[in-house]
């Protein structure tokens, strides 16, 4: 997720992230068996923890993500789409988040490992290896 210069925040930017939050308040509307296929509804706790993570986010000029949606466990993915046909995913679960970013064939780009990213931050670049990892995870402090 690139992020915008400091002062340089928009109304697009604004109206990105709101509809972010309105997507992630939508996902109590899921109810257990949501995908007909016994799906975990998603958590109030969880739906919590996802907007407290995006505000974080959105406070350090990162822009929102594309999509926001449930999956059958009831955890959360949020997508951040990249010029190029990169995907940056976080799975957001209760507690922790693991993020990991695919190149425009579905393989995995390797990302910082949770030492080398700043508290609260995701800022790798496109295609960029940045360590052996496939992916991080970290926790966000209430």
């Amino acid at each position: 997720m690139k992020k915008l210069p400091p002062g340089q925040t928009t109304t697009l930017f604004f109206r990105e992230w709101e509809s972010a939050y309105d997507e992630t308040r939508d996902l109590d509307k899921y109810m257990s068996n949501w995908d007909g296929a016994d799906a975990d509804p998603v958590p109030l706790k969880l739906i919590q923890y996802t907007l407290l993570f995006f505000r974080h986010l959105e406070e350090r000029n990162v822009p929102a993500p594309d999509s926001v949606y449930p999956v059958a466990d009831g955890t959360v993915i949020a997508e951040w789409h990249h010029p190029g046909g990169c995907v940056q995913i976080a799975n957001i679960m209760s507690g922790r988040i693991s993020v990991v970013m695919m190149d425009p064939n579905g393989k995995i780009v390797p990302q910082p490992s949770e030492a080398q990213v700043p508290a609260g931050t995701i800022d790798p670049q496109c295609g960029d290896s940045l360590a052996d990892g496939d992916a991080f995870e970290f926790t966000l402090a209430a």
